[in-house]
């Protein structure tokens, strides 16, 4: 989903980092808010149909196939959600890349690390604590390797968005179903909503 929204971004900003084509897109008689404005909507829409159409496809056949079950509807647009938010925060990110570099090359290398920075804070943060924090059990784990706390990486997966769509792919992609649980726990809507 990510990559998507990031390859989105590049091909449809590209524009900016070619001096005849950013001359050529300056003079339309659009100012460069509406510009902006438009190439992000043409990429959003974009992104919205290429995650809505496999998720709709996937529902559909799962329900020829196997028959329906009560929170389907929920955990379908719970899927889509996350791949959207995530692929539009690579489309976001990218473009704001491509608006702070100057070749293609300084466009890929600002948004990938834009997109890694959340990441990278948190796992350094979780390695001085380990190292300097007495007591701090965030990513400890005992001699027989079993973990004590998740790492603040993991804690903050949701929140990250390179990972946001994690948890939820994870969790509703493929359920094996036990004996004593139908289908998966309800789906926690407070992430999506403080994406959205």
């Amino acid at each position: 989903g990510f990559l998507a929204g990031a390859a989105s971004g590049l091909s449809l900003f590209s524009f900016v980092l070619d001096r005849r084509r950013s001359a050529f897109y300056f003079s339309l008689g659009l100012s460069r808010a509406q510009l902006y404005i438009i190439r992000i909507t043409a990429g959003a829409l974009t992104l919205f149909a290429v995650t809505a159409i496999p998720v709709a496809v996937s529902v559909i056949l799962n329900i020829k196939a196997l028959g329906g079950y009560e929170g389907m509807p929920a955990y379908a647009a719970a899927f889509f959600t996350a791949l959207f938010l995530q692929s539009l925060c690579g489309l976001l990110i990218f473009a704001a890349a491509c608006q702070l570099a100057g070749t293609i090359q300084e466009a890929l290398l600002a948004g990938a690390t834009l997109a890694a920075a959340p990441s990278v804070c948190a796992f350094f943060i979780n390695a001085l604590m380990k190292n300097f924090t007495w007591g701090n059990t965030f990513g400890a784990s005992t001699y027989a390797m079993a973990e004590v706390r998740p790492s603040l990486i993991k804690l903050t997966a949701d929140w990250n968005p390179v990972f946001m769509a994690q948890s939820s792919m994870e969790k509703y992609n493929s359920f094996s179903r036990e004996m004593s649980q139908t289908y998966p726990d309800a789906v926690h809507t407070a992430p999506f909503l403080i994406w959205i």
